[in-house]
């Protein structure tokens, strides 16, 4: 007689968010008026910050590209100035080769 023996990958539906990066990216003061730090930044990480209207501004973490919102970059972080903002969340994201990081703030 012949055993005929069939494997199945189990199928996830969902997000599922990779272990260990969500806790290298901060934000802080958050909820904030005037300007937050992001910490965490490699070299040529990319920040897209989203409004609620889905607008999409990109900054690109390199010591050589400053803007007029962009308060400081060093030490991994990257100070932003937010004090011309609406008052509403916002969504930044750290995009790297290896990672996406989503993380949410508040303007008032």
């Amino acid at each position: 007689s012949v055993v005929t023996i069939s494997f199945v990958l189990p199928s996830t539906v969902g997000i599922q968010k990779p272990l260990g990066t969500e806790e290298q990216i901060f934000i802080a003061p958050n909820p904030t008026n005037s300007c937050f730090t992001i910490s965490g930044l490699k070299e040529n990480d990319v920040l897209n910050i989203i409004n609620s209207m889905g607008e999409i501004q990109t900054f690109s973490y390199n010591k050589l590209l400053y803007d007029h919102q962009i308060l400081s970059t060093q030490n991994q972080e990257m100070k932003i100035n937010v004090s011309g903002w609406k008052a509403g969340i916002y969504f930044v994201r750290v995009v790297t080769q290896r990672r996406m990081v989503t993380k949410k703030v508040i303007v008032y």
